[in-house]
């Protein structure tokens, strides 16, 4: 479980990382690079990566930036409605106009138009919601919870939108639905999250409930604890919003209180989390599955995991359930080509490990794609093929 914790770690320190150029478009505002990031995951479903983060990160930034600025103007400006009512955001200010279509456009747009609508009531601001949820706290289960809750309940706790109507249809009926009472529906979500937020609350019905089925939301939390750039946005959003600043420092990736914090993190569970050769291979044993045709659940499998770890192991767990997203690098390079050979957790370290101090680590790039620079004094990938036996 050190050598998973140990990969996770090269993930988010990984040399080869830089800020997405698509953040740009928020200008010098963290609070906006934030809410545009947020946005950006409410439309990330079933689309290739390169669309969602490459096309729509830069104009949901740039819709965000005026909404800082200017509230829900922004909604109308960014919104095209073309010959066949296909919904496209676009950049209308630049020389080339540069349009972004979520694949369901006819849920998630409206969706976006409610989060914001929930956000104006807090003065345009992402942040004065996010400061209410960690309440002048460090991180901490509780902290960690309600911040879940937060963005879980504004972006999906209502599931009324329709699905099966056809697409002119469908969205008139999602976004009118919405818009014809929308400020009694933005202070019911408000209740819900001043209810949740309650002390003995944060443990609540909607949390049990939804904790194993908000990828999404999970992702985003991933996103603003452990991503470098996105961290920084993140804290300094908090310290806009008016959280004092020895707290907001305490919300920093690299802090102990975060660090500490980070085992009440839950996997995402998206597909590539879910594949069977890596779960089969490694933890067959350790998980209750009653047989092999049974659908995986990742996110369910790795918090049994570390419970399990927590029980039996009498060192401090190095690891936590989101160390398990290595997956997302890991699984498509080793599992999917079916590199069992030079697998890292089959005796295929030593055909690829150079044991060379300041060279980057051809297990970790071969396996994952990481650039991450060697020591092997403080390697933990050494000895992972004896330890692997004990896994």
């Amino acid at each position: 479980m050190k050598a998973l914790a140990f990969m996770d770690y090269a993930r988010w320190h990984n040399n080869n990382i830089e800020e997405n150029q698509g953040y740009k478009e928020a200008g010098e505002s963290a609070e906006a690079k934030i809410l545009g990031h947020y946005l950006c995951y409410l439309t990330n479903r079933q689309m290739p990566v390169e669309r969602v983060w490459g096309e729509g990160l830069p104009i949901l930034c740039s819709l965000s930036k005026e909404f800082v600025e200017n509230g829900m103007n922004a909604f109308d400006k960014y919104v095209d409605i073309d010959n066949d009512y296909k919904l496209t955001f676009k950049q209308k200010d630049k020389p080339k106009e540069i349009g972004y279509r979520p694949r369901y456009w006819t849920t998630d747009t409206p969706r976006i138009y409610r989060a914001l609508y929930v956000f104006n009531y807090y003065n345009n601001s992402i942040g004065n919601i996010l400061k209410k949820a960690i309440n002048n706290q460090a991180p901490c289960e509780n902290t960690i919870k309600k911040l879940f809750c937060v963005v879980h309940a504004i972006g999906y706790s209502q599931k009324n939108f329709s699905v099966n109507k056809p697409y002119k249809e469908l969205f008139e009926r999602n976004l009118n639905k919405f818009k014809k009472h929308q400020d009694a529906e933005a202070k019911k979500i408000i209740r819900t999250i001043a209810n949740m937020l309650e002390e003995s609350k944060f443990d609540n019905k909607f949390y049990k409930k939804s904790k194993f089925d908000a990828k999404i939301t999970w992702c985003i939390l991933r996103d603003w604890f452990l991503e470098t750039n996105l961290n920084r946005h993140f804290v300094n959003t908090l310290k806009k919003a008016g959280v004092d600043v020895d707290i907001a420092d305490k919300w920093k990736r690299d802090s102990d209180e975060l660090l500490a914090a980070l085992k009440w993190l839950e996997l995402p569970g998206d597909i590539w989390n879910n594949n069977k050769k890596f779960w089969n291979c490694l933890f067959k044993d350790k998980i209750s599955r009653k047989n092999d045709n049974k659908k995986i659940e990742s996110e369910k499998y790795a918090r049994e995991i570390y419970d399990y770890y927590k029980v039996t192991e009498r060192e401090k767990i190095e690891f936590y359930p989101e160390n398990f997203d290595i997956t997302f690098d890991f699984v498509r390079r080793m599992c999917s080509e079916n590199q069992c050979k030079v697998c890292p957790f089959n005796n295929g370290i030593e055909d690829l490990c150079h044991n060379g101090d300041r060279k980057i680590c051809p297990v970790l790039l071969y396996a994952c794609g990481y650039q991450f620079m060697c020591n092997a004094k403080k390697c933990k990938l050494q000895g992972l093929n004896l330890a692997i036996k004990n896994i």
